[in-house]
């Protein structure tokens, strides 16, 4: 599985994907936009992404925290929390 994690400085949510993402064992790049690309470079990359985390798993685009976690239960990578 190749993943690409965008990300911001600062960012609550993106530390909350990298510890989901930790949870299922997996690795993948991050790219700070700011530090490892320009938001310039970003935007012209991804125009229609206006925030961040945005991940990008096997070429699949997802904007929400929600929607990776959704792949990555489906794939049974990570287990629905119990009570």
């Amino acid at each position: 599985m190749k993943i690409k994690l965008y990300t911001m400085p600062s960012c609550i949510v993106c530390i909350h994907i990298k510890t989901l993402l930790k949870k299922a064992n997996l690795e993948w790049e991050e790219i700070v936009i700011g530090e490892d690309i320009s938001m310039e470079g970003f935007n012209i990359e991804y125009p229609h992404v206006d925030k961040t985390p945005f991940t990008v798993i096997d070429g699949q685009h997802y904007y929400e925290l929600t929607e990776v976690a959704k792949k990555l239960l489906a794939d049974g990578l990570i287990k629905a929390p119990t009570k």
